[in-house]
């Protein structure tokens, strides 16, 4: 009888007597071929765009006719903000360019204020901008919640109102009217960006976009001229066609995910990256088959709601719920004896009230929680990290600082109770292909590889 190896396919991973998969890294046994079912990018619906603060992750559409609204305008977007009152400006929609004076309109946080701001001009360089006259947070807006917001500006007056909602049914004005220079906007040739300003960027946002779009008018109840809808993109592609026509084009990493999505590929073998279109690298797949089934969780008191079992070192504290660091570069940690050797786990750990420098998770020795991946924002962060070694002074669990102000919050450890394949080396790992065999260097499976006989 023959049977199909679930969704992770050839992955050059051993197998046990029993015909048990079990891990190893992809490539390990000298084979240069692996393939996967191409639905294991991403499942999960409620789409959003992820902004990560990086200039080279956004989202764009060529300028076109459409998208150069020269009359009155209304610019939406609905999203979660990292920040209400960002440190530096945070670009939300844009169609603009300051050294080429290409300059049409942006929708952008302003830095330190936490007020939104609506900028337009009408020869490409000369700025009109309005800032809403009350803050974000002064009207309940919180980090990480998702908020609909909106601006439209008259071009005759140069009245400009900015609106915000909770639900996306109600709105309320947020402020008072706004008074620019009245006038029409410039027609630029640049393109239409979310989550940064013109190609190249500038302002990277952080946070996700839900939704975004520009209405040739005033008022959100007609027909946008311009859709940035994340529903519509397809796992795996690097590009998705908007209802009202434009295309939008994902930049090198730039990713969509969802509210309830797992991905089950990454292109590092520590699952920070995601792998979400083709001609990426794979270092990490893990088995959507059984869907990812998860061990039980093996950090006690992960939500700190005490300080029982932890080693607080210096600059370390635990109070009202979460653990606490000020300027610390000393170690957070508790004793864990069920971590077995070459297992995968799934860590997952929240960063709140960041101020400065760093910190990283991990397991085993004291030096290994050094080894972790560097964080140094606001987020929630998922690692894959495997136990390889066996050694009682290896039962560690817990974070390291550097100089790290803010807090952490629920610390989770699940080990992953399923089949994966990772790859270490870079240079070593495949490519995710848009080939018949979906990954470069892959064999011709005519020959039925990729099912196992029994």
């Amino acid at each position: 009888m023959l049977r199909k190896l679930g969704t992770l396919g050839k992955l050059g991973m051993s197998r046990s007597g029993s015909g048990i998969i079990t891990p190893n890294s992809l490539f390990s046994n000298g084979e240069q071929g692996v393939w996967y079912d191409p639905s294991n990018i991403r499942t999960g619906t409620s789409e959003y765009a992820v902004h990560d603060g990086t200039t080279t992750n956004y989202f764009y559409t060529p300028d076109s006719e459409a998208s150069s609204v020269t009359g009155d305008i209304t610019v939406f977007w609905t999203g979660k903000l990292e920040s209400v009152n960002p440190s530096d400006v945070r670009m939300l929609v844009s169609k603009a360019d300051v050294p080429s004076s290409q300059y049409s309109y942006s929708l952008f946080q302003q830095v330190n204020t936490g007020q939104l701001t609506f900028t337009t001009t009408g020869d490409g360089s000369t700025f009109r901008g309005a800032n809403s006259t009350v803050s974000l947070a002064s009207v309940g807006i919180t980090a990480n919640t998702r908020v609909w917001l909106y601006v439209q500006r008259v071009a005759s007056t140069g009245i400009t109102k900015f609106f915000y909602s909770f639900n996306g049914t109600t709105y309320t004005q947020l402020g008072a009217d706004v008074s620019t220079t009245a006038g029409n906007i410039f027609n630029s040739t640049e393109p239409l960006t979310v989550g940064i300003r013109y190609i190249g960027g500038l302002y990277p946002f952080t946070g996700k976009t839900y939704g975004a779009k520009v209405f040739a008018g005033i008022g959100i109840d007609g027909t946008p001229v311009v859709d940035f809808d994340p529903t519509r993109y397809v796992a795996g592609n690097s590009t998705f066609t908007a209802s009202t026509g434009e295309v939008w084009t994902l930049t090198n990493n730039a990713r969509i995910e969802s509210d309830d999505s797992q991905y089950s590929m990454y292109q590092d073998s520590t699952g920070t990256t995601p792998v979400n279109k083709v001609e990426q690298p794979v270092g990490l797949v893990l088995d959507k088959s059984k869907g990812f089934v998860l061990g039980p969780e093996l950090v006690v008191n992960g939500d700190f709601s005490s300080s029982d079992g932890w080693t607080i070192r210096d600059g370390w504290t635990i109070a009202n719920g979460v653990a606490n660091a000020t300027n610390t570069s000393s170690y957070l940690f508790r004793n864990n004896s069920e971590l077995t050797v070459n297992t995968l786990y799934r860590l997952t750990y929240t960063i709140s009230n960041y101020v400065s420098g760093s910190v990283r998770s991990g397991m085993g020795s004291l030096l290994a929680l050094s080894e972790g991946i560097v964080r140094s924002a606001n987020g929630t962060y998922t690692e894959y990290i495997r136990r390889t070694t066996d050694d009682d002074e290896e039962d560690y669990i817990g974070f390291k600082g550097t100089g790290f102000t803010g807090s952490i919050d629920n610390f989770s450890i699940r080990e992953i109770s399923e089949n994966y394949a990772y790859q270490s080396t870079s240079t070593k790992r495949p490519v995710l292909s848009a080939r018949v065999n979906m990954l470069t260097y892959t064999e011709d499976f005519s020959n039925g590889f990729g099912q196992e006989e029994e």
